[in-house]
């Protein structure tokens, strides 16, 4: 599977069918035995789930949970360090969109 930038839960979910949710941020999700599951955690960078926040997975295969975090930052701030660095405006509008 290619980086999709998203938070994203892939399951089976019956015969060649599979279901994809996008967790909430702070979302739980029970780690079933013998379920196998695809976690994506998400973008620290270039996010594409339109928030502008960044995300991360916490998995915890002792007590079978993962956690998804999303957490803010000035994102003005790295829009204006993109711009400054001479790279494409597009990734800076993309970076306050969450696109």
């Amino acid at each position: 599977m290619a980086y999709t930038h998203r938070p994203l839960v892939i399951r089976a979910a019956g015969r060649l069918r599979l279901a994809f949710d996008a967790p909430e941020n702070a979302e739980v999700a029970d780690l079933t035995p013998g379920r196998r599951l695809i976690l994506n955690c998400g973008s620290l960078g270039q996010p594409r789930d339109r928030q502008a926040a960044g995300s991360y997975l916490v998995l915890d295969t002792t007590a079978g949970r993962v956690e998804f975090i999303c957490f803010g930052y000035d994102v003005h701030q790295a829009a204006g360090k993109i711009r400054a660095a001479g790279l494409p405006v597009y990734f800076a509008e993309r970076r306050l969109q969450g696109k």
